[in-house]
């Protein structure tokens, strides 16, 4: 029979204990119930109580109240009786777990108690503690005043959600309300059944226990194994016919089939009170139930720092007629009050805030308060949580604070996106992460839509997104999973959501490993998580080995963690079946026909060996070489390695692997020449390029292939100046700028070297173009052949990689790869290849005189990043979208190393410096790592700027809006402020009109920031703070590349900008709008835009009075200027 809430109960002192003592009338009625399928067991109230008494008896024995307990309980059909001993007793209990590590138990003790704990325990033996197969620890230490824990019920610790874990003190004074008022408003009655899903860590568990036991109901248990499996779970709820239960929203969308199921349309369920996480948009409940289902849904909402719940809302049969998602936390409960304040402290009455809870009399301690210390007067505790008081003033939980994230400089909340991706009918539930400036989907399916393709799914997400969000809340990804995986507390587990994510890009493929090695790997993760030795039999059980189900948790876990690969079904192997069949069906699971790309597991030490030498390369000592990277893989699995699945390419690795069906095609023109036929004398060649940035250099090369006088400049294009202008390097000297040098004289310009005045005038005049086929987002490379003519090198989103004679813009020849390149390329020390990345997941070495293909290697993901050459090493360097760096020698057709620098893609392309000898990478996760180093610096955004070199400093842009300057050894030495993202990648010069030195020249643009910017060395000072830095004392320009409105549409993606003078200073640029610019350094004046019919993506590299560039309209173009 439903008792209603009395007010003359909570004016009394009651106690957890009281609302439980007065069970004569129901004595012989079932309590509780535990059922995990291996064991089943109930107990009536009477035996409860019988057993409770016999653990009051005990511990009054071993200690004087008031005190607390702790207790180490796994669920079981004892617990109840255990807890309500403990309270009988006149003490106080504390729940904890196995898992708990012994200090993390120790240092929760001395928040308690006050004090240093001693490290001695004793262990108290008893028949009765013996056969209820629990564990009662004394700690031996001084005794504390007893009235510091007179009115304490229990102690708990948080689970972090609202901050840093603690301990909190609950009185009895703040749960008993809380207790009352749910079975009120749950109408609780001796018919019910109630499911105790929480655990027991989890404050709602004893809201649970002691509002069941309270009502004469019944308490359904189980183990934490059949609570993680949803469809053994749901048979136990509907077996027993579970009329109420309180649970997480993850919780309840992890069972399949809703509609048919726990929420048909007779369904027993009565109620379901959904909190500890935010309650689910009304769209989510409507797809989850039955038409007619009759059961009632409630929000609850709390903190454990408050005790548990402060407010309960039943959504009602309007709420799911009205047109809105959002159900409102409702009214707080007896003694309870919210206050929502804005973010000065102010208390406001409508519009957006944080929440507070706070109360007169239901004051729980934190940590070390004590009652004194916490009573004096209203105590306001914040939740941490955002919401909005509408105007019907209801308060609507908007989401956690730490949910409220920047990106790309733009505020978004993740609970509005997962509300949009929701509204597909095709999406059970949803969860959206972000980490490392990726914003992915994790969904749910539902099941009648399984069979239809997931890729329409993804795409219909993302157009929904796109439709109804801006462009900073667009999806990185879209991730498939059975179920969203919780943590101990039923919970949302994020990390293991990450884990999922990254075993989606990363599956493994085992098709190649015998069942031997996973048996043998097997055995020993068993036998370490057993503490057992000797031989495991194929006929082995988890169980009847002597382990549990939290080991049984712990093995599944660390093999999914171990194989990088996600198995739903795992646990309930574990739990029931034989180990050879566990053995089996991993090995099937795993088992992959597809090609695959394996990823060296690289220990992490300092590569500081100098393995090359002035004679030649020396690869003796290979197999040591280690790169000083952190890496996640810590376990050894011996034969079975890890691999990367490549899946979108399986049609062509296979294809490639048949000699008949060469997909790389070589398309030489009729007009061509092959070089390699020409008479050349094979004394010496010097060779030279001009790439990205105008980053020239030039070597000589041997008739024994060895290199020598390895000249590099940063910034030069007229052949004329390079014999004076370059500064010559030994092989172990890189990257050393001649700042003090002219970079490029133009030709025949009258101007006034005294005088700022615009004498000149500047044209572009189409030298030649080239159809590529389809867009050219590759920048140019500028090389000289074997017989001394220079050729343009470039590839497009055709699949072609083409050689253009400069001059002429003949076609020398093109080579057809198997993917779009977006690649820019580069040259080997030894002249014979031209080396560019592709779509297709590979690196390819192409003959300079021809352009066979010399080597492909393959990659796990598409390469974008520019591949740049170690002169030190000879060795390619590039980086790619499997969020690798990887070092490759072209001319033994070898992989010399990769290693992953850590989260996001590699886009930007890597650079080298010489003293030290480092080499830097950046990421779209915003890690800048140095490599032969010890470091990496983490930035708040994503990277596409590639790093650049200078004077001992590494400089690098963000989408964060900031240009950073690094020391060598990884530490900020000072960062500036620009209006927007930071796309293009910086470089120097000096600057001689200005009788100074201004080394920094930095270009950004985001959209409608059409900003071109120029930084002195004169500005930002090392050790300076980013507030210290003074464009104007420093006469340091900031130019609008834009300045009349009729150039108001174009949207710069500015890569790189040249400059092109020597006295008189230009610069030169490209706009996606399809915009080339020529802008005079000093004035900032546009002297010259010259049009293409396309947008530009590509960098304009200027090379003897003319400037090439490749065009979104499928065109390479070559302007000359005069």
């Amino acid at each position: 029979m439903f008792q209603p809430i009395l007010i003359e109960s909570l004016k009394k002192e009651l106690t957890l204990f009281d609302l439980v003592s007065d069970c004569d009338q129901w004595q012989d009625r079932i309590a509780v119930v535990y059922d995990d399928r291996q064991m089943t067991v109930t107990m009536t109230y009477n035996q409860v109580m019988i057993i409770a008494g016999k653990i009051s008896s005990l511990i009054a024995g071993q200690t004087e109240p008031p005190d607390v307990i702790g207790l180490c309980l796994e669920p079981n059909q004892f617990v109840p009786a255990v807890l309500i001993g403990v309270l009988k007793s006149g003490n106080a209990f504390l729940n904890f777990t196995a898992e708990w590590h012994r200090s993390s138990n120790l240092k929760a003790l001395e928040l308690l108690l006050f004090q240093h704990v001693q490290y001695d325990t004793e262990i108290i033996h008893s028949d009765i503690l013996q056969d209820l197969d629990i564990v009662l620890v004394k700690l031996n230490r001084p005794q504390l005043p007893k009235t510091e824990r007179t009115y304490l019920a229990y102690c708990i610790t948080t689970s972090g959600t609202t901050g840093t874990p603690k301990i909190v003190k609950v009185p009895h004074s703040c749960i008993v309300p809380n207790i009352l008022y749910q079975r009120s408003s749950f109408r609780i009655s001796q018919e019910d059944v109630v499911f105790l899903s929480s655990p027991l860590t989890f404050d709602p568990s004893i809201v649970d226990i002691f509002v069941t036991l309270s009502s004469g109901s019944c308490l359904l248990m189980t183990s934490d194994a059949m609570k993680a499996v949803p469809n053994k779970l749901l048979w136990l709820l509907t077996k027993y016919h579970v009329s109420v239960m309180q649970c997480t929203p993850t919780l309840l969308s992890r069972f399949r089939d809703l509609q048919t199921s726990l929420l048909s349309e007779y369904s027993p369920l009565r109620v379901i009170g959904l909190g500890g996480e935010q309650f689910p948009p009304l769209s989510y409940l409507q797809h989850w139930r039955a038409p007619r289902n009759r059961t009632k849904f409630y929000n609850l909402y709390g903190i454990t720092e408050v005790s548990c719940w402060s407010s309960i809302y039943e959504v009602t049969e309007s709420d799911f007629r009205k047109v809105k998602e959002d159900v409102p936390i409702g009214k707080p409960m007896i003694d309870t009050e919210y206050k929502v304040k804005d973010d000065n402290g102010k208390v406001i009455k409508n519009g957006q805030g944080y929440l507070y809870i706070g109360s007169l009399n239901r004051v729980c301690f934190i940590n070390h308060e004590g009652p004194v210390q916490a009573v004096q007067g209203k105590v306001l505790r914040p939740t941490g949580d955002l919401v909005n008081i509408n105007s019907q003033g209801q308060i609507i939980y908007i989401g956690r604070t730490d949910n409220q994230i920047k990106r790309h400089g733009k505020r978004i909340d993740l609970k509005e996106i997962e509300k949009v991706v929701c509204r597909s009918k095709r999406i059970k539930t949803c969860k959206i992460l972000y980490k490392d400036s990726i914003l992915v989907a994790v969904v749910v399916e539902r099941s009648d839509n399984a069979t239809r393709s997931f890729g329409d799914l993804v795409s219909e997400v993302r157009a929904q997104i796109e439709h109804c969000l801006p462009s900073h809340c667009w999806l990185d990804n879209v991730v498939k999973t059975e179920n969203i995986p919780m943590t101990n507390h039923g919970k949302c587990d994020v990390e293991a959501l990450w884990r999922i994510v990254q075993a989606n890009f990363e599956s493994l493929d085992g098709s190649k490993e015998t069942q031997k090695d996973m048996e043998k790997y097997l055995t020993k993760v068993w036998k370490e998580i057993l503490v057992i030795n000797g031989e495991v039999k194929e006929e082995a059980m988890f169980i009847f080995s002597g382990g549990n189900s939290v080991q049984a948790v712990q093995l599944a876990n660390q093999i999914q963690a171990d194989l990088n690969i996600q198995l739903p079904w795992l646990l309930d192997f574990i739990l029931n079946k034989f180990f050879g069949e566990i053995i089996k069906e991993i090995m099937l699971t795993i088992g992959n026909e597809g090609d695959t790309v394996e990823i060296d597991k690289i220990p992490n030490k300092n590569l500081v060996k100098p393995f090359f030498t002035k004679e030649g390369s020396n690869y003796d000592n290979l197999d040591n070489i280690n790169v000083a990277m952190e890496t996640k893989d810590t376990f050894d699995l011996h034969k079975i390695s890890r691999k990367r699945k490549i899946s979108d390419i399986e049609k062509i690795y296979k294809e490639q692997h048949s000699p008949e069906n060469d997909l790389i095609k070589k398309n030489v023109c009729k007009k061509k020449t092959d070089v390699s036929s020409l008479n050349l004398t094979p004394i010496k060649c010097k060779m030279k390029c001009v790439s990205r940035c105008n980053r020239y250099s030039d070597w000589l090369i041997h008739m024994d292939n060895t290199i020598s006088e390895f000249k590099y400049l940063s910034y030069i294009a007229n052949e004329r100046d390079i014999e004076s202008d370059l500064t010559s390097f030994t092989s172990d000297c890189y990257s050393e700028f001649n700042l003090k040098k002219t970079a490029y004289r133009i030709k025949d310009v009258p101007f006034e070297t005294q005088s700022t005045k615009n004498t000149y005038s500047l044209s572009l005049n189409e030298k030649w173009m080239y159809n590529t086929g389809k867009c050219v987002d590759a920048s140019p490379l500028v090389a000289s052949l074997s017989d001394g003519r220079m050729a343009v090198f470039i590839g497009s989103h055709s699949h072609k990689f083409s050689a253009i004679l400069f001059n002429s813009g003949e076609l020398l020849w093109e080579t057809t790869l198997r993917d779009r390149i977006e690649s820019s390329a580069c040259i080997t020390l030894c002249g014979e290849f031209f080396v560019v990345g592709c779509y297709d997941y590979n690196l390819y070495a192409v003959n300079s005189n021809n352009g066979d293909v010399w080597w492909k290697y393959q990659t796990g993901g598409e390469i974008k990043s520019s591949p740049v050459v170690d002169p030190v090493t000879s060795l390619v360097i590039f980086g790619s979208h499997d969020q690798c760096l990887h070092a490759v020698d072209v001319k033994v057709k070898k992989k010399v190393w990769c290693t992953m620098i850590g989260h996001g893609s590699i886009f930007a392309s890597p650079c080298v410096s010489s003293q030290p000898h480092l080499i830097f990478c950046a990421t779209l996760g915003g890690i800048v790592a140095a490599l032969h180093g010890t470091w990496t610096y983490t930035v708040k955004d994503l990277v596409f700027s590639s790093p650049t070199v200078v004077d001992d400093v590494i400089l690098i842009g963000s989408n964060d809006c900031h240009l950073y300057c690094l020391s060598m050894e990884g530490y900020l030495i000072w960062k500036v402020k620009v209006e927007s993202a930071v796309y293009s990648s910086a470089f120097t010069f000096t600057l001689n009109y200005f009788q100074q030195d201004h080394d920094i020249i930095k270009t950004k643009t985001k959209d409608v920031q059409n900003n071109m910017y120029f930084l002195s060395n004169c500005s930002p000072q090392k050790n300076s703070k980013p507030e210290d830095i003074s464009f104007e004392k420093s006469s340091c320009n900031l130019f609008e590349a834009e300045q009349s409105n009729k150039l108001k549409t174009d949207t710069f993606k500015i890569n790189t900008i040249q400059k092109i003078g020597k006295v008189k200073k230009f610069v030169t640029f490209a706009s996606t709008a399809g915009n080339l610019y020529i802008v005079d350094f000093c004035s900032g004046e546009i002297i010259l835009k010259h049009f293409l019919s396309g947008q530009i993506f590509s960098s304009p590299v200027v090379y003897d009075n003319c400037l090439v560039v490749g065009c979104r309209n499928d065109f390479v173009y070559c302007l000359s200027i005069k």
